[in-house]
């Protein structure tokens, strides 16, 4: 595992240039974009996973990227898997939420933005017994439809998500919980059957499905509907074994579909949505084991492709979404390297 990011300038048509290298702390693991000091650029936030710290690196516009400053998420021992922002506080600022991984004591950190691109010292919040929750992802959004930013974190070991409902100025109620199938390693939030009700979604590693949990509005969410993302998970051979997850309308209806990065078997899954459910599903193949997965509209065309980062030969894919009637997607895809 290194210890930067790489940066690579599309050119709008699909292409891209080389990637360019930047340091970052000890082993990220994650990595999202904002403007954090309000200069109206895009800057890169990444989990230390190594380092038990998040690293700022500053943007100027161009897609260069100032040397990272580094802050601590706490503890003795936090280990940062994941990162998310968002602003907690109301006041105008991105602020940082991370999920800790570690053998003593899974938990949050909550940064202040200062709104310059520094952030004040973590504070702390547990999410459960210690022994085995094993935060794996985390939102900084909000999903209690109060205006509020709340803290969401998909828990691989307790095999639920943990909800701490944000009051808008910085502080957050103690977690309740949500079960999934087993295994939750990310978490994504989002309406999907129309009611303008944030739901969730995780992806499973051990379950080898996604769980989609329908909210109700306040921070109540219905019992986890499971859809399987693969259309053998029975053989042992082609178990997915899914990393990320991401939502994006892929085919185009005006619906949120669910795509999952499968580690394995080197696929994706999308799950198409019909108005809440999501029995339909396409799998396309992908570079060696992606890990994890976004969407965006890569080449300008209008319509939502879908990038994978992969672990095994330093690349991403990109898949083009051509929404044709018998295959969304090119055949085939594009390696980058990075």
């Amino acid at each position: 595992m290194g210890s930067d990011v790489s940066v690579l300038i599309a050119d709008g048509n699909g292409g891209y240039a080389p990637a360019v290298h930047y340091a970052t702390g000890d082993s990220p693991t994650w990595i999202v974009a904002g403007d954090v000091n309000g200069d109206g650029h895009m800057d890169l936030v990444t989990a230390d996973l190594g380092g038990g710290t998040v690293s700022i690196l500053l943007g100027n516009g161009t897609g260069a990227l100032a040397a990272a400053q580094s802050y601590s998420v706490g503890g003795t021992f936090e280990s940062p898997y994941a990162v998310a922002l968002g602003d907690a506080n109301n006041d105008g600022k991105l602020d940082i939420a991370t999920a800790n991984t570690n053998i003593s004591n899974e938990s949050i950190s909550y940064l202040v933005g200062n709104g310059d691109g520094t952030f004040g010292a973590a504070v702390m919040l547990p999410i459960g017994d210690a022994s085995y929750y094993s935060p794996q992802s985390v939102l900084l959004t909000d999903v209690t439809g109060d205006g509020n930013a709340d803290i969401v974190t998909a828990n691989l070991g307790a095999d639920n998500v943990s909800l701490l409902a944000g009051d808008g100025t910085g502080n957050f109620a103690a977690a309740t919980h949500f079960a999934t199938d087993p295994g939750p390693v990310d978490v994504v939030a989002g309406d999907l059957n129309g009611d303008d009700i944030v739901d969730l979604v995780t992806v499973n590693q051990s379950g080898q499905d996604v769980s989609v949990l329908t909210g109700s509005g306040g921070g109540a969410f219905a019992s986890a509907a499971s859809y399987p993302i693969y259309f053998d998970v029975a053989n042992d051979l082609y178990k997915p074994w899914a990393w990320g997850v991401a939502l994006g309308d892929i085919d185009g209806d005006g619906w949120l579909d669910i795509v999952t990065a499968n580690t394995q078997n080197d696929t994706v899954t999308v799950l198409a949505n019909n108005v809440g459910t999501f029995e339909n599903i396409a799998v396309f193949g992908t570079g060696a084991l992606p890990g994890a997965v976004t969407v965006a509209d890569m080449d300008g065309d209008g319509h939502l492709d879908v990038v994978t980062s992969n672990r095994e030969n330093d690349d991403v894919s990109v898949l083009r979404n051509l929404q044709i009637t018998d295959s969304i997607f090119a055949d085939g895809f594009d390696i980058i390297p990075i």
